[in-house]
């Protein structure tokens, strides 16, 4: 198949260690993807370095980056609401910005829906920076403002 193909899938590594060279030129777009070039995420992937006891597994997976985010994020909101009520996190967390490993992540008081930059890979032959295989190229970083789709809910609410 010669089209392009976009999907989330391809900043998975045993996806494209599996794939191989066919995902060359397809896209991934994700809100997690281990080659973002922040300080946050080089200084995650260092910590991960020192810590990680598994020669198979040498960076952080994908689920990994964005299950990190999600729990500091929390984290942040449970030190604002100094309680680990749902409600008091809830109230806490709303509005809330935390300077997670892609960029600053916004919790939506209107909807509890968070909103963060994403970030866009192609993949590149290999082997890449990280991988011996195939892996995504440089990212690009989609801003916050470009990627959310605003929020027009019930009653006009934003």
């Amino acid at each position: 198949m010669k089209a392009k193909i976009g999907t989330y899938y391809l900043c998975d590594p045993f996806v494209m260690q599996e794939i191989g060279d066919a995902a060359i030129g397809n896209i991934v777009a994700e809100m997690y993807i281990l080659n973002e070039d922040t300080p946050q995420n080089k200084a995650f992937i260092e910590r991960w370095n020192k810590r990680n006891m598994d020669p198979a597994h040498p960076y952080p997976a994908w689920q990994i980056g964005k299950g990190y985010q999600a729990v500091m994020f929390m984290a942040e909101a449970i030190k604002k609401a100094q309680s680990t009520k749902a409600e008091d996190v809830i109230k806490a967390w709303e509005g809330l910005s935390y300077e997670g490993l892609v960029g600053r992540l916004t919790m939506r008081p209107c909807n509890h829906q968070v909103t963060t930059p994403v970030t866009m890979g192609e993949a590149v032959p290999g082997p890449g920076a990280f991988y011996k295989f195939s892996w995504l190229g440089k990212p690009t970083r989609i801003p916050t403002d470009k990627a959310a789709i605003p929020f027009t809910g019930r009653n006009g609410l934003k």
